[in-house]
């Protein structure tokens, strides 16, 4: 009867009942937040994106047919030279649902990834994927590039996209 009962929490509820010791189970040390965002950035695109419906398996394996995505990681989809627009977008997505979701990403990894994602559609293709105001997006590429956690590459990138022009 107690797994039924666990089983159907909310996912917040349930998160707060795996803290320990009255901690937030959302407090992470720059240590360990660079290391999640190292093992998403590691992490295959089929795996981060593919979706419940499958759907983005298919989208992943269309994209690797051409050879250039076959086995791509995150990082290597938000350093290629020519990304998929539509993968990008999926990414983004994928870390709008992962912010602060249990056993998904902590809010502060997954909004990184959602503006590298940003950045990388910016910088290597010239394409917007976002509806913010530009004001909101510069705020959170500002944010991104300042954590000091963050992976080199990806701090670059969000600061490569501050200096792109907005629309402003």
């Amino acid at each position: 009867m107690s797994k039924t009962v666990i089983a159907m929490r909310p996912s917040a509820q349930l998160a707060e009942l795996l803290a320990v010791d009255g901690q937030s189970a959302h407090d992470w040390s720059d240590a360990d937040l660079g290391e999640m965002l190292r093992h998403e950035l590691r992490s295959s695109l089929e795996v981060d994106l593919s979706g419940a419906g499958g759907e983005g398996a298919d989208e992943i394996r269309r994209f690797s047919s051409s050879g250039s995505f076959a086995s791509a990681t995150v990082g290597e989809l938000l350093s290629h030279a020519n990304p998929p627009i539509e993968l990008l977008r999926r990414l983004k997505e994928f870390a709008k649902t992962a912010d602060g979701e249990p056993l998904q990403l902590p809010s502060s990894v997954a909004i990184v990834l959602y503006y590298a994602a940003i950045a990388a559609a910016r910088v290597h293709a010239g394409k917007a994927i976002t509806d913010l105001p530009p004001g909101k997006v510069q705020e959170g590429l500002r944010w991104a590039a300042e954590r000091p956690w963050a992976d080199g590459s990806i701090r670059g990138l969000c600061a490569a996209a501050l200096a792109c022009n907005w629309g402003e």
